[in-house]
């Protein structure tokens, strides 16, 4: 321990992705109308779309021949 000791820290990797090809898909839901609370309570008088859960949203990485080092250090960045 030295003068220098609080600019250590620890499992510190800069580079946190190195590829030479990366695919990156994003998913999100977009706003629509919102039918009355009465057409709510009776889902069958009204379609909601493909039926399925609430809004979403996706991220995707496919990474080709790299290396992604994700630890402590890369954690505390987010």
């Amino acid at each position: 321990m030295g003068s220098d000791s609080f600019t250590l820290e620890y499992a510190v990797e800069r580079k946190v992705l190195e590829t030479p090809l990366l695919e990156l898909a994003y998913l999100a839901d977009v706003v629509g109308d919102v039918p009355p609370l009465e057409e709510q309570l009776h889902p069958e008088q009204y379609e909601f779309g493909n039926g399925d859960i609430s809004p979403d949203w996706m991220l995707e990485f496919v990474v080709h021949g790299g290396i992604f080092r994700y630890g402590p250090w890369a954690d505390r960045q987010r």
